[in-house]
């Protein structure tokens, strides 16, 4: 039996983690949670908007969620709203391509997403509520703040240490200083 799974979040990063999702092959969809959307409408013409955030946070039966807002102020908002709720769970997601080198020595808090080909090595340690997408990769000694989305094809290396509610764009790349 898959384990059942709400996305909050029916945008592009959305219909992305309901891809991702696909692929894990463990979750189950029952839908989408979204203001911003119509209840009833349906997202990638297959699962249920079924109601706003506030719905969600009041539900009284356990669950799965995944945060899917590109915008790490949101993100927050979203997180801090819905941690009130203790039957919201919020799992890691990672994509069976992503490669973690060093499992013994990356920390990841509770509602990580790792998108495909994603490459993290180690001595990382990875907040909560943080995306990681396509491609990206993460090298020793990052530290990433929780709330955060790294874009795809970011590198962070250097030992960066992101702060709570980063956004680091597409291809990023800070370049050594010997």
């Amino acid at each position: 039996m898959k384990n059942p799974i709400v996305i909050v979040g029916a945008g592009g990063l959305g219909k992305s983690v309901a891809c991702l999702l696909g692929n894990l092959g463990e979750f189950e969809i029952v839908g989408f949670y979204d203001d911003g959307q119509i209840q009833g409408s349906h997202i990638l013409d297959e699962f249920e908007v079924l109601g706003n955030i506030r719905m969600l946070q009041e539900i009284q039966t356990e669950i799965s969620a995944v945060i899917a807002f590109g915008n790490p102020g949101t993100r927050k908002k979203i997180w801090e709203q819905l941690s009130t709720n203790p039957l919201i769970k919020f799992p890691n997601l990672i994509h069976p391509t992503a490669f973690l080198m060093n499992t013994k020595r990356i920390q990841l808090g509770s509602g990580v997403v790792i998108f495909p080909q994603a490459v993290l090595t180690t001595d990382v340690v990875i907040g909560n509520n943080v995306v990681i997408h396509i491609g990206a990769s993460v090298h020793h000694d990052v530290s990433i703040g929780s709330h955060s989305v790294i874009m795809p094809g970011a590198r962070l290396v250097v030992s960066e240490q992101l702060e709570e509610g980063s956004f680091v764009e597409s291809n990023y790349f800070k370049p050594h200083s010997f």
